[in-house]
């Protein structure tokens, strides 16, 4: 069978979800009914999932093998799909997995969201964000790749468009569209740098090329200019220093199932984008990359930390908290690029997608409780809106109380194991000699980021204190709708589930990374059939 159309078998659930989202929209149009369509929503996330499930788990990424497609074997679990320009390894596989969970969350949060004429509008774009995640995560060329980084962000402009009704709304999509354009151009314009100084699109053929000593264009400044170029685009979808400015106003001007997955989709997608860019490539060949990673980490958390201190208005609030944790991420990222060669550097990629999974987990129910909370009219702004919430409801606002605990890394909970092996990694970094890295700015980076970790509990704390210590001024008609509320009590409990066994998450995040390193014996592509019908190819380790 043809690569092409083996490549579009393996991205099944992405076509899934893609054409339920196409058929959502243009249905809406000549049957505005709202439960239909949701119930279709939920429908066309459960076919994808289940075709998710058909094409197993591999576990080591292979390297190019010439456009050939290839296929986990049942009986080998150290293999990889790799099917034109996509490739479904272990990463792939998981992040792939994690955008189920999170379309599956996103679309019953939003059951009672927006005007019922334009509900289609709003489902079918949160499927189109999820699908794009899912393309990116997968992608080993850097067309497909930035077509999955746009496929993330185009529909987030009508989301933000189709928000609430009045100037601060518009102003804050127009605000994101302008930005967003921008960085696309910015990181579009910086793989064109790419292309040009290794003369491939492909991810492994640039990462072989940087890599040859012989090689002229290796060490080019074209190459260095480029890679700094795409950290300034994806900086944007992470909603870290320097691109980080349009977060608060763009979170207070839009509705709360808007700022959720403003928070989760493009941190996930930019996330995966640099681990699939960067930790693919030639890091030791330019160890200034994770110097430029350190320092990015120190400021974006600082930054944000420090201005969410000074915030009432609790969508700003989160904004900044949001930026926040994409610091805390690229300490991750940041000890990965400067100990790959070792286990430390596994462990730090592997921290940074604990540390995604349950910061989207935690903030999701965040915005899911003040999503319930809000009136058909009116969005929770202020922090002190949710006086009282404790009395007046105690399940919602126990939700909440739980998730603050856990953004803030106060333990049993989620969060804390997740800054706990962040900051484990960076202490081991600053302590272990690898390949000649060794330096003293992760224990800078360890102290940094605890001070941080102080300064975020006070605002958290804030919240929790209002919502069960202090007396309402006035009473709230929450009309979210009970998609909303139980996505916001499901997430209190998954977090509490996670901070209690942390060990399947940690296992899974741990996996999810061991196949990137490429310091490994060489793999041996064989013939064998499989159970769809036509041949694909094996890829085991000797």
């Amino acid at each position: 069978m043809p690569t092409s159309l083996d490549m579009l078998f393996r991205m099944t659930p992405e076509i899934l979800l893609i054409v339920g989202a196409v058929w959502i929209i243009v249905g809406n149009a000549f049957a505005p009914q709202r439960a239909g369509w949701w119930v279709m929503a939920l429908a066309t996330v459960a076919m994808a999932g289940w075709a998710l499930a058909q094409q197993g788990m591999p576990v080591v990424p292979a390297p190019s093998t010439g456009g050939e497609s290839v296929h986990v074997g049942s009986a080998d679990a150290d293999s990889v799909v790799v099917a034109g320009l996509a490739i479904h390894d272990e990463l792939a596989q998981a992040i792939r997995w994690f955008a189920i969970v999170l379309a599956f969350l996103l679309v019953v949060m939003a059951s009672r969201a927006g005007a019922e004429s334009l509900f289609g509008e709003q489902l079918g774009s949160i499927l189109l964000i999820l699908a794009g995640i899912m393309i990116a995560a997968s992608a080993t060329n850097l067309v497909l790749l930035f077509l999955g980084l746009e496929l993330v962000s185009i529909p987030t402009y009508i989301l933000l468009f189709l928000g609430r009704a009045n100037r601060q709304s518009l102003e804050a999509t127009a605000k994101y569209f302008l930005l967003s354009i921008l960085a696309s151009a910015v990181m579009l314009y910086g793989f064109s740098f790419l292309y040009g100084s290794t003369g491939s699109m492909d991810l492994s053929r640039i990462s072989a090329n940087v890599r040859e000593p012989a090689s002229p264009l290796g060490a080019g400044g074209i190459w260095t200019m480029g890679m700094v170029l795409v950290l300034l685009g994806l900086s944007f979808k992470l909603g870290s220093f320097p691109a980080h400015f349009y977060a608060p106003d763009v979170y207070e001007g839009t509705t709360s199932v808007n700022a959720a997955l403003l928070a989760v989709a493009p941190k996930v997608a930019g996330i995966v984008a640099l681990v699939r860019l960067f930790l693919m490539n030639s890091m030791e060949v330019h160890p200034f990359l994770w110097h430029m990673f350190l320092l990015l980490a120190l400021a974006t958390m600082t930054i944000g930390n420090v201005c969410a201190l000074w915030q009432n208005n609790i969508r700003r609030l989160l904004a900044y908290s949001s930026i926040a944790h994409a610091g805390y991420m690229l300490i991750g990222l940041a000890v990965a690029l400067a100990m790959w060669k070792t286990s430390t550097g596994l462990q730090g990629a592997s921290a940074t997608l604990f540390y995604l999974v349950v910061y989207a987990i935690a903030v999701l129910g965040t915005f899911a409780g003040l999503a319930y909370l809000a009136s058909a009219r009116d969005e929770i702004q202020d922090v002190e809106q949710l006086a009282g919430m404790g009395r007046s409801y105690p399940v919602v606002a126990g939700a909440l109380g739980l998730l603050m605990f856990s953004l803030s890394g106060i333990p049993p909970l989620a969060g804390f194991w997740g800054k706990l092996g962040l900051f484990a990694s960076a202490v081991e970094a600053a302590g272990v000699s690898a390949a000649g890295v060794r330096s003293p700015w992760f224990l800078v980076l360890v102290v940094g980021g605890a001070l941080n970790a102080a300064i975020a509990a006070a605002y958290y704390l804030r919240i929790v204190r209002t919502l069960f210590f202090r007396s309402g001024t006035q009473q709230l008609a929450p009309e979210g709708g009970s998609g909303a509320r139980n996505v916001a009590v499901f997430a209190a409990l998954l977090t509490l589930a996670v901070g209690i066994l942390p060990g399947p998450l940690l296992v899974a995040t741990r996996n999810a990374t061991c196949g990137l390193n490429r310091d490994r014996a060489p793999l041996m592509v064989t013939a064998a059939p499989v159970s769809s019908g036509h041949q694909d190819s094996i890829v085991t380790r000797p």
